[in-house]
């Protein structure tokens, strides 16, 4: 960018080398030898002079879009009735063009929200995951940091048919609809990898090459969580409260009572001293953000 002093000399320096670009902007670094000066920036702004007889740039004022216009009534009036509808295709049905859409929804702060995606929820469950949040609000409360010691654990299946992705859809609305996709998992030729979080630290991932069973986890909590275990300091190893979801392989009597025997009564699971909800991986670190950002990675690569 050019000051106004700068842009007059250059021309200035224009006229007097008989129209030269060369020798203008050699004429030009004498007096600014810190300004770097292209051939096309002078083009351009000869070209400008030429037209407007200046060489000022004049910002043109931004339409204003207020409640009376037509275009703004039609484009707010189809987001409360069609929500759904892509900038592109809501381009189409109202005959007022992308850019313009932009800007009206800008200016009366309409905003696109992505959906979550969730596991569907049966009869119960809802009360079940209040009960579980409220006990962990009380936890809380006796010690702020109760979260800090649950390690969080979790497998993870990874498809060779993708993965569902938010990116394309869109739900437009001035407040946040919280708009949620019903899902169920697909399973073809998969591998799966078990994860953890404890605290600030990722333990794995672990990758399982064969289905999950209980003899399959217990050999993997026998080996590879001990010896992250045995790696701690005993204070915290005493505070550990392990969570782990309601999979089959998971709610053994064999793992239970190993888990018993490790953790006492702190741990949660199926059948735990702490019931873990069914169908809530969106209560743990790792479904709620570590698998998905992993696979999007795993995808990339």
């Amino acid at each position: 960018m050019l000051t106004l002093e700068e842009r007059v000399h250059l021309i200035k320096c224009y006229g007097i080398g008989n129209v030269s670009y060369r020798y203008a902007i050699e004429m030009f670094h004498e007096k600014f030898p810190n300004t770097i000066v292209s051939r096309e920036a002078l083009r351009k702004l000869v070209h400008k002079f030429n037209l407007t007889g200046s060489v000022v740039t004049i910002k043109k004022p931004k339409r204003k879009y207020n409640e009376d216009d037509a275009a703004t009534l039609l484009a707010v009036d189809s987001v409360l009735e069609t929500p759904r509808l892509s900038l592109r295709q809501r381009s189409g049905i109202l005959d007022i063009s992308k850019s313009q859409l932009h800007r009206i929804f800008k200016e009366n702060k309409v905003r696109p929200f992505k959906p979550r995606f969730r596991h569907t929820l049966e009869n119960g469950d809802e009360e079940k995951r209040l009960e579980f949040c409220l006990w962990v609000g009380e936890n809380y409360l006796i010690d702020t940091r109760f979260h800090k010691m649950i390690f969080f654990t979790d497998e993870a299946t990874f498809c060779t048919n993708g993965h569902v992705s938010s990116q394309n859809s869109r739900h437009w609305a001035f407040d946040n609809p919280n708009y949620v996709i019903q899902k169920r998992s697909q399973r073809y030729k998969k591998v799966n990898v078990w994860c953890g979080i404890f605290y600030d630290r990722i333990i794995g991932p672990y990758f399982i090459d064969e289905n999950l069973n209980q003899h399959v986890y217990l050999h993997l909590l026998e080996t590879y969580l001990l010896e992250f275990l045995d790696n701690l300091p005993l204070e915290m190893r005493r505070n550990i409260f392990w969570q782990q979801d309601g999979c089959p392989a998971h709610s053994t009597l064999l793992v239970r009572q190993w888990l018993s025997d490790q953790f006492g009564e702190r741990w949660m699971g199926r059948f735990g001293p702490v019931n873990f909800p069914a169908r809530s991986p969106d209560l743990t670190p790792l479904d709620f953000f570590f698998v998905g950002c992993f696979k999007a990675k795993s995808l990339r690569n």
